[in-house]
């Protein structure tokens, strides 16, 4: 948290073997509200929860050295607190907490 504004960033590395990189900042995906629990898919995508009312998944696809910019997972969207997601490697299923309770979703 910087001046109101929540940060994420990225660090990468060649291999499991190596240190990670210095971590820098993703730019296009600072906000002012609530953010966090970020995961990657094995695609790239970032997942990861924001308040925009109550809070909600989001998704953000890769784009260069950072992302686009992030889409709500409307179709989960509930008048709920939605946190913590995480993905398996073909993205058809999420896991995430609401609410304080763990909770699935598959495509």
């Amino acid at each position: 948290l910087t001046n109101g504004v929540r940060r994420f960033y990225r660090s990468t590395r060649p291999s499991s073997a190596s240190a990670w990189s210095t971590p820098l900042q993703l730019s296009d995906l600072a906000t002012a509200q609530q953010a966090g629990g970020p995961a990657l898919g094995n695609d790239g995508t970032l997942y990861f929860h924001a308040q925009r009312g109550p809070l909600q998944l989001f998704t953000a696809a890769p784009a260069g050295s950072g992302f686009e910019q992030p889409v709500a997972i409307e179709e989960l969207g509930a008048g709920f607190d939605d946190t913590q997601p995480h993905v398996d490697a073909s993205a058809t299923h999420l896991v995430f907490v609401r609410q304080g309770r763990i909770v699935e979703a598959t495509r």
